[in-house]
């Protein structure tokens, strides 16, 4: 049983570069055209439209809580300045 690991160790490692790199790139075009599932065009539109609204609400949030924030600690970061 270690003699058949060690000749198919061993005959991995004398399979080059370029005919491992041929074989990936083979095998990831048959992975992602044969057997994934892509979504329709009206799903991959409703997913967007979930994504960009998602982006906005977090956006105004995160916006409203630095305004918040800022203005609190306005004025103990204003001190010395001159206007």
């Amino acid at each position: 049983m270690a003699n058949s690991v060690a000749a198919k160790s061993a005959g991995k490692a004398k399979e080059g570069i370029f005919k491992r790199l041929s074989r990936f790139l083979h095998e990831s075009y048959v992975e992602v055209v044969k057997k994934a599932s892509w979504p329709t065009w009206d799903e991959l539109k409703k997913m967007t439209a979930v994504v960009i609204l998602a982006v906005i609400v977090v956006a105004i949030y995160i916006g409203g809580v630095d305004y918040l924030l800022s203005t609190i600690t306005s004025p103990w970061f204003d001190i010395g300045v001159k206007k």
